[in-house]
């Protein structure tokens, strides 16, 4: 073998050894966003259901269907300020009840989470929805899960007429109502950025490289020297 052509062996080598630990930490740093946006879905979804199973029909049984204490009550408002405490410490997390029709208009969807509300309109047998989304330049690792209309939320979502007289007071009888059972309403959803998915480590390929290149390029200027002579 040439010496030249020794050299670009040993480059390529390098080059596709470099290349695949790329694309694993790709994959790493996905699995690792992916399971922090379910850990935050996840925590999401419980506080809404402690609202919405709990505290709401407590509340009803003790002061009647005419009542409603947004702070309270509204399955939204809970996650959302619970949602933010927990910015406080992670900025970069991303969560939304984001809506068609919002009653609270700061739910109300935006172009990028359309794209995913429609996913979920074209497919309704989806339960989740998983991906990448291109947001304001940052690649961010995005699930959600698709919120249907059901029979039990007609008294406030259904008729305007029928519902609780708080709910026309703070919010109207614009929005969020005449819904029918199985509408899709909009989706929870949550983002975490790929870029920062393994916190300030370095990126694992850079000791990789450096390894490769103590191995190959002594070999290289070995060759160069002709102290070493390749097995034809």
């Amino acid at each position: 073998m040439r010496t030249p052509l020794a050299w670009l062996v040993c480059l390529a080598a390098m080059a596709g050894m470099l290349l695949v630990q790329q694309k694993i930490d790709n994959r790493s740093r996905r699995r690792i966003a992916e399971d922090r946006a379910y850990v935050l879905l996840t925590a999401m979804e419980a506080d809404r259901h402690v609202t919405s199973k709990i505290i709401k029909p407590a509340l009803w049984e003790e002061f009647g269907k005419e009542t409603f204490v947004v702070e309270a009550m509204s399955s939204s408002f809970g996650a959302r300020n619970v949602f933010n405490r927990i910015r406080e410490q992670y900025p970069d997390y991303h969560f939304k009840h984001s809506c068609f029709d919002p009653r609270n208009r700061r739910n109300l969807a935006d172009a990028a989470e359309l794209e995913v509300l429609n996913v979920f309109l074209q497919h309704t047998e989806l339960e989740e929805w998983s991906g990448v989304q291109v947001i304001q330049d940052e690649e961010r690792w995005v699930v959600a899960k698709p919120i249907f209309h059901k029979t039990r939320c007609a008294g406030c979502h259904g008729n305007p007429s029928d519902a609780p007289q708080d709910i026309l007071e703070t919010y109207g009888s614009e929005y969020a109502f005449g819904r029918k059972d199985g509408d899709l309403i909009g989706a929870l959803l949550v983002s975490v950025p790929l870029q920062t998915a393994t916190g300030h480590a370095p990126s694992p390929w850079i000791p990789q490289a450096l390894g490769a290149s103590l191995i190959v390029f002594p070999f290289l200027f070995a060759l160069r020297a002709g102290r070493y002579t390749p097995t034809p």
